[in-house]
C-alpha cells in the first residue's frame, strides 16, 4: 500500500511540474507577443502588419512550430507582395461600416429592451454599444493615420 502511495504522490508530482511548465510556457508566449505588439503599435498600415506577421514567425521559430512558421512565411510573403495601404484603407473602411451598422442595430434592440423592462438585456446592448464605439474609434484613428504607400 505504501509503495503504491509513493507511486500517485510522485506522479501526481510530475504532472503538476508538467502543468506548471505548460502554464509557464504559454505566459511566455503571451508575453512574448504583447511586447512584439507594442513595438509593431508604432509602424503604420502594411509596415505594421509586416511587423506583426515577422514577430509571430519569429515567436514559431522560436519553438520550432513547422506548421506556424509554413503558414506564417506564406502570410508574410504574400502580404509583401499585394499590401498596400490603399487597400488597407478600404478594409478599415469596409470594417467602420459594419461596425456602424452593427451599433444600429443594437441601438434598436436596446431601445425593444428598455421597452420591455428588461434590465439583462439592456445591460448586454449597452456594453455591446460600448465595445462597438471603441472599435470604431480605433478603426478611424488608423484610418487617419494611412498614406500612401509605395505599393499603391
Amino acid at each position: 500500500m505504501l509503495k503504491q502511495y509513493i507511486f500517485l504522490f510522485h506522479h501526481r508530482s510530475m504532472l503538476s511540474r508538467t502543468l506548471t511548465l505548460i502554464s509557464l510556457l504559454a505566459f511566455m508566449a503571451i508575453s512574448f507577443q504583447s511586447v512584439a505588439s507594442e513595438s509593431c503599435n508604432q509602424l503604420i498600415g502594411c509596415e505594421q502588419k509586416y511587423c506583426e506577421i515577422s514577430q509571430q514567425l519569429n515567436a514559431a521559430k522560436q519553438y520550432n512550430n513547422k506548421n506556424k512558421i509554413k503558414g506564417l512565411t506564406t502570410a508574410l510573403d504574400q502580404a509583401k507582395a499585394h499590401c498596400s495601404n490603399a487597400k488597407l484603407k478600404e478594409e478599415l473602411t469596409e470594417k467602420i461600416s459594419e461596425a456602424k451598422k452593427e451599433l444600429a442595430d443594437y441601438d434598436a434592440d436596446l431601445i425593444a429592451a428598455e421597452s420591455a423592462g428588461k434590465k439583462q438585456k439592456v445591460n448586454k446592448y449597452q456594453n455591446k454599444i460600448k465595445e462597438e464605439e471603441v472599435k470604431i474609434k480605433q478603426w478611424e484613428v488608423e484610418l487617419t493615420k494611412l498614406k500612401p504607400s509605395p505599393n499603391d
